[in-house]
């Protein structure tokens, strides 16, 4: 299965630490390689590269939350119709949240970004974290995942800096 990743950068910044495009259709395989899931058909995902002003904005709007974060997902609506391509939904990352929080776990944005758009992806195949056993699950998907594009655990390097 061939993905159709659509890219949007909005915050240039994005830019200077990575080649986005690269990054998202990279996460999308290597999560596509690494679940089980009934799709058949091609999938389509599109991602954008913001600001946290931005983000801040769509959190506030569709999840009542005013404040920004580092990704946010939003799963299309089910397809009750037979079609080639099946839409799943858009993935939303925000650089200084992002950025800021790379610098905090001592890791590259570009490694966090990656690891952002796994999460992300992830959730619009219907993971969660809404409570530990699903948290739990996810962070080992997550973990795997990421391991398979080369990059460490991100929840070693976090655990360690809540010590």
């Amino acid at each position: 299965m061939n993905p159709i990743i659509d890219t949007i950068i909005e915050d240039q910044r994005w830019e200077g630490c990575c080649d986005s495009y690269a990054l998202a259709n990279a996460a999308v395989k290597a999560v596509l390689s690494n679940i089980e899931t009934s799709w058949t058909g091609e999938v389509e995902i599109s991602f954008l590269f913001c600001d946290d002003e931005k983000i801040r904005d769509l959190n506030a709007i569709w999840n009542d939350k005013d404040y920004a974060t580092n990704v946010l997902s939003f799963p299309a609506a089910p397809n009750k119709i037979k079609t080639p391509v099946t839409l799943l939904g858009d993935v939303i990352l925000a650089f200084d949240t992002i950025s800021k929080e790379a610098l905090e776990q001592d890791k590259t944005i570009s490694s966090h970004a990656a690891h952002m758009l796994v999460h992300g992806v992830l959730h619009l195949f219907g993971y969660d974290h809404v409570n530990d056993i699903d948290a739990d699950r996810m962070e080992s998907v997550e973990t795997r995942v990421l391991h398979t594009m080369g990059i460490a655990d991100p929840w070693v390097s976090i655990d360690s800096s809540r010590s």
